[in-house]
């Protein structure tokens, strides 16, 4: 939690400084599907469910009228409650959470300004928590290079604001493919 508030603050003190309107801000937060739910060394045959959140912070700076960079921030979380383990029921919490982080690059596909496609490298790390009876588990899973895909669409641009549709699908090479498809709301500011 710390990494990602020292994070925000890094955007928000680069975006304060910014004089001219290359920089942009962006948040979005909506369903993310997670295809390898799994949660491999917890327990076993135990899942988190495969719909779960998702919730992106990135910072971008536009390169020319139809091209950008950004630096991004994205975690999922996957829930499951009341896990079956080894033909006995407990009463368990499992979460599989995800964080990536991100370097991309951004095009206007039509030049509207307004439908956007994505690709960037990154690192995922997975990690999965456990509560039983109070007690607390928390192992991380998985640390990979990973790459994103995805989509932007702005349906309504109001002064400095603009709202749309962002979708993304999180893939890494070593685990099986695609981690985690995710699909949100928008909401940009450009400085």
């Amino acid at each position: 939690m710390k990494k990602n508030l020292i994070i925000t603050i890094f955007f928000f003190s680069i975006c304060v400084s910014a004089q001219y309107s290359k920089y942009s801000l962006k948040y979005n937060y909506g369903l993310n599907i997670a295809l390898q739910s799994d949660l491999i060394g917890v327990c076993m045959d135990c899942n988190a469910n495969t719909i779960g959140t998702v919730g992106n912070l990135e910072l971008e700076y536009k390169i020319s009228t139809s091209e950008s960079i950004g630096f991004g921030v994205t975690m999922t979380e996957n829930k499951n409650k009341n896990e079956f383990i080894r033909e006995f029921s407990s009463n368990y919490d499992l979460r599989r959470k995800s964080t990536f982080f991100e370097l991309y690059y951004k095009k206007d596909v039509l030049d509207t300004k307004k439908f956007f496609i994505i690709g960037g490298i990154g690192l995922l790390d997975i990690y999965s928590e456990i509560v039983k009876n109070h007690t607390y588990s928390n192992d991380k899973l998985l640390s990979e290079p990973g790459i994103t895909f995805g989509v932007e669409y702005y349906l309504i641009k109001k002064v400095n604001f603009e709202f749309g549709i962002h979708s993304k699908i999180y893939w890494t090479p070593f685990n099986d493919g695609i981690q985690n498809i995710g699909i949100a709301p928008i909401i940009k500011y450009n400085f």
